[in-house]
């Protein structure tokens, strides 16, 4: 299986390749001799995504006292780490992007990952978890594989769409049936590709069937609830009572019915402003970014 899903990775390795300036902070981040002063450096040399970084600082995500208009005085206040998963959230999707299907409406494809992302960091916060910003890339990067399968696979996954929508059965259960895996597995395969962190990774792998012996099972099983509590591939949010909830998930992460309805409130707002933010499409106008 595994060997399968490299030769697709090697087939699209040029779309599916992260650029330059995430690749040159990535480095500082993994240097524990870098500054903020470093990171703003590079993060100038792309004035889109500086302007990017400035909106997105002023926004209700994160909610400062005062407007943000340097770019060092925005990394300070977000921290490095941030800063590397919202480039890398924005990276990726400008290219991701460009992938385009009859199949899938690519519109509604972002949104649902966007929604996820919320989502997902919502209700890591609501389970203490550490570093729950991190939960945000988890929930916008987890149908990555899909994309992927877009690209290699698309006969194929155009057949197994519909199959599911005209049977009710799952795409976990007829991709694995006709491909031998599941868009999750791709997905893991290409982020470990990219380097990111062994949980980030088997959060995107295990959480269409979380385990609860697995080593990063609540991450898995967070990712889990939010994919299942956002919306479908038609932009359409289930009902609560319909829910298909893997019962180790559950285990892992115990939610009732009530706290995914507040959940589902509590996001709304926050995925409005999200996808207004990183929704692929023009650029939005910014004022010039100052580093």
């Amino acid at each position: 299986m595994r060997e399968d899903i490299n030769r697709l990775l090697d087939n699209v390795d040029r779309l599916f390749t992260l650029p330059e300036v995430y690749l040159r902070l990535r480095e500082l981040h993994d240097d524990p001799s870098s500054g903020i002063a470093d990171f703003a450096r590079v993060v100038a040399t792309d004035a889109a995504l500086a302007a990017r970084v400035l909106r997105i600082a002023n926004s209700a995500l994160f909610g400062f006292a005062s407007r943000i208009d340097r770019l060092d005085r925005a990394l300070t206040l977000m921290g490095t780490s941030q800063l590397h998963d919202l480039v890398l959230a924005s990276t990726a999707i400008d290219r991701l992007c460009r992938v385009s299907s009859g199949s899938l409406d690519m519109t509604l494809f972002w949104r649902r990952s966007i929604e996820c992302a919320v989502l997902a960091r919502c209700l890591a916060e609501r389970r203490l978890a550490v570093d729950s910003e991190r939960y945000f890339l988890m929930g916008l990067l987890h149908d990555v594989g899909h994309l992927v399968l877009l690209q290699t696979r698309a006969a194929e996954l155009d057949a197994i769409l519909a199959e599911s929508a005209r049977s009710g059965e799952s795409l976990l259960t007829l991709e694995r049936r006709k491909l031998g895996y599941d868009y999750g597995q791709v997905g893991a395969a290409l982020l470990e590709r990219w380097r990111l962190p062994a949980p980030l990774c088997a959060a995107v792998g295990h959480h269409l069937h979380p385990h609860r012996d697995d080593p990063h099972a609540f991450e898995a099983a967070i990712l889990h609830i939010a994919v299942f509590l956002g919306s479908d591939y038609e932009g359409r949010q289930p009902p609560l009572e319909t829910l298909s909830l893997d019962p180790e998930a559950l285990a892992v992460c115990p939610f009732d019915a009530e706290e995914l309805a507040e959940v589902r409130a509590v996001c709304a707002a926050g995925v409005a402003e999200a996808i207004r933010l990183i929704m692929p499409g023009p650029r939005q106008a910014s004022d010039a970014p100052a580093a």
